[in-house]
């Protein structure tokens, strides 16, 4: 009998400071990792933001510098047209 109760498992009641500080840093790290990693986020997500303005104001010179080219071509070609109507 007295061999049994030896083999059988058991918790101790008693709790080690080592384990308890082990568990607090643990806890530490983990949320201040996850607060990195939202920091980081959020500048991610205003970099993007910029990025898409920036991209639309780009956009919006190239249409006009486009529309302006136009413009001066059908110039040149309506000049080139009168010359080539002259006799």
């Amino acid at each position: 009998m007295a061999e049994q109760s030896s083999n059988k498992f058991h918790f101790e009641k008693t709790l080690n400071i080592g384990h308890l500080l082990t568990t607090a840093v643990l806890i530490v790290s983990v949320t201040i990792y996850v607060m990195q990693i939202e920091s980081r986020i959020n500048v991610m997500e205003v970099t993007q933001h910029n990025m898409s303005l920036r991209i639309d104001r780009e956009s919006g010179r190239t249409e006009a510098t486009l529309a302006k080219i136009e413009r001066y071509l059908q110039r040149i070609e309506d000049k080139l047209d009168r010359k080539a109507d002259r006799p």
